[in-house]
């Protein structure tokens, strides 16, 4: 007679069932994932958006300030170089 439980199963001197599983399963929700994911991103997501840009300003006008500095630097020893002929 063919067993009606399917799963893994340890041989011994008696079968020992390790694991069962149901082919097809209905699983009722406890616990409301999209609902809690939608209102957490209306919530944050403002909040987050601006240090977000915030951040990426700071760091353009760092760059900016870092390449006018360069720029100073490669016009002062270009000077240095003319003057020293």
């Amino acid at each position: 007679m063919a067993s009606q439980f399917h799963g893994a199963w340890m041989l011994s001197s008696s079968s020992l069932l390790l694991v069962a599983y149901e082919n097809t399963v209905t699983y009722q929700p406890r616990f409301d994932f999209y609902g809690m994911g939608e209102r957490s991103v209306q919530k944050y997501i403002g909040i987050e958006m601006d240090k977000a840009i915030a951040i990426a300003i700071a760091i353009a006008i760092a760059i900016a300030i870092a390449i006018a500095i360069a720029i100073a630097i490669a016009i002062a020893i270009a000077k240095a170089l003319k003057s020293a002929k």
